[in-house]
């Protein structure tokens, strides 16, 4: 009997050893993995609505509405009344509204996921067998040590893309290794104005709190680099959370420019 639960746990030992291993070596099971500790269920909200504060460099905190449905519909709205600025990115096609102007973005700037929240941004392609994932191994953050990866995923369709230039999605990801959440995204964007010209984009993501099974950050502070002198920081603080709403496809329909 002794030696039966010695080997028994002797061999219970070697398979946990040989999962954390695999996880390590693979990074594909590791992003899996992330993406599970986020959605249990593996299977994304059909819509989300996120509410709360915003503060960007002015220092003076606006509410703020995020709508998002699916991968490749959101809606960022901030302010209110007369000071409202919203931006719709839906499907390839994107535009900001404020002051009773509307204007229309380039598509290699409007393709853009709802990256404040982690499970909408590349990470919701964990099962894509064209996603490139490349464990880039332990990064310290402040005094976390996270795991980071490479996540890119090849455009299918550069051929009908300005100048022909594929528009690949890239971000680095990275992992808390005990909690598997993720605490910071990096990315390069175009700017909107040329394709030439690239931004560096940072998230960081704090205070997870379960909202109907999702692990959803609370904290999010968003950093773009434009040198090393120029940033841009705006801080999201979520105040709710409202899961499968049932979002009104209407609202990711551009209204006609007022005359």
């Amino acid at each position: 009997m002794r030696n039966t639960f010695f080997h028994y746990a002797i061999a219970t030992m070697i398979g946990i050893a040989v999962t954390s291993d695999a996880l390590a070596q693979d990074p594909r099971l590791g992003i899996e993995a992330v993406l599970a500790r986020l959605v249990p269920t593996r299977i994304l909200p059909d819509d989300m609505v996120l509410t709360g504060q915003l503060t960007d460099p002015s220092a003076v905190p606006q509410p703020f509405r995020i709508t998002i449905k699916g991968k490749d519909r959101v809606k960022y709205e901030v302010g209110t009344g007369a000071a409202l600025v919203t931006m719709t990115l839906s499907r390839g096609a994107g535009w900001r509204e404020g002051r009773g102007q509307v204007t229309v973005l380039q598509p290699y700037s409007a393709m853009q996921r709802p990256a404040v929240v982690p499970f909408f941004d590349l990470l919701a392609e964990a099962s894509n067998s064209n996603l490139q994932i490349t464990d880039r191994g332990l990064f310290l953050i402040g005094t976390l040590t996270s795991r980071r990866y490479t996540l890119r995923l090849p455009d299918p369709t550069p051929e009908i893309r300005l100048f022909r230039r594929a528009l690949d999605e890239e971000i680095d990801l990275y992992t808390d290794p005990v909690s598997l959440l993720v605490v910071r995204t990096e990315r390069w964007r175009m700017a909107e104005n040329s394709m030439d010209v690239r931004l560096r984009q940072v998230a960081e993501f704090s205070d997870y709190r379960n909202v109907t099974g999702l692990a959803v950050p609370f904290h999010v502070v968003e950093t773009a680099v434009v040198s090393s002198r120029s940033q841009f920081r705006t801080t999201y603080d979520v105040d709710n959370v409202t899961v499968n709403a049932g979002v009104d496809d209407s609202i990711f329909v551009a209204k006609e420019p007022r005359r």
